[in-house]
């Protein structure tokens, strides 16, 4: 298993990498008062790790809710177990 975790990594560092050699021309990015060039590879691998950012904290912040209603579910259940 771990052998194949490496080659997926080694694969997908080849194609990271060739993407980049690709889409190498700059592109001018504007913000009105001032604009600059960066490459067009940079731009995207940026954009796809925020968004992969941004879906993380999403998920994150959905999970401590989630495990917030299990705790109080969990003890209103707890409070009305029969005595045995």
């Amino acid at each position: 298993m771990r052998i194949l975790s490496i080659i997926i990594i080694i694969l997908l560092l080849i194609v990271g990498v060739s993407f980049a050699a690709l889409n190498s021309e700059p592109v001018t990015i504007n913000f009105y008062v001032s604009d600059f060039q960066i490459p067009l590879a940079i731009i995207v691998v940026a954009t796809l790790g925020l968004g992969f950012f941004l879906g993380i904290m999403i998920n994150f912040f959905k999970v401590i809710q989630l495990k917030r209603a299990y705790r109080q579910l969990k003890k209103s259940v707890g409070d009305h177990k029969e005595p045995s």
